[in-house]
């Protein structure tokens, strides 16, 4: 095995760049988010049939409904930026402060990741509201 082979990889553990690691579990989240935007999409078109709610609960539910589509939108981005970097930071030009700053990315979107779910359950409540 030559230096550049053994500089690629760390053994079956993956590659050995730390930009690479975080790169790949940017990856692995990204899939995660589009399934939540899905899960936002499928609890926002379900809706009972049932009028009893009063028009403040459903204009609030519409609100964190939007809110959670486009914090989820936000959070995509930022993972997408780590998962799919346009400026060639994957090379080992950057090093570990690149890699950092990268996994406070990844970090900050999945926190956001998480607030879209919180809003989009919280608006789904709004289908168990008591009838009066």
């Amino acid at each position: 095995m030559s230096t550049d082979e053994s500089a690629a990889t760390r053994g079956p553990g993956g590659p050995a760049n730390p930009m690479q690691q975080v790169s790949a579990s940017a990856q692995g989240w990204h899939t995660i988010q589009m399934a939540v935007l899905g899960f936002i999409g499928i609890c926002g078109v379900l809706r009972s049939s049932s009028s009893s709610i009063s028009s403040a609960v459903q204009v609030l539910a519409a609100i964190l409904a939007v809110a959670a589509i486009a914090v989820a939108c936000v959070a995509i981005f930022i993972v997408g930026r780590v998962a799919y970097p346009l400026d060639d930071g994957i090379d080992n030009s950057g090093g570990l402060q690149d890699a950092a700053e990268a996994r406070r990315q990844l970090h900050a979107g999945i926190r956001l990741t998480v607030v879209a779910l919180v809003l989009i359950v919280i608006a789904a409540l709004s289908g168990w509201w008591p009838k009066t």
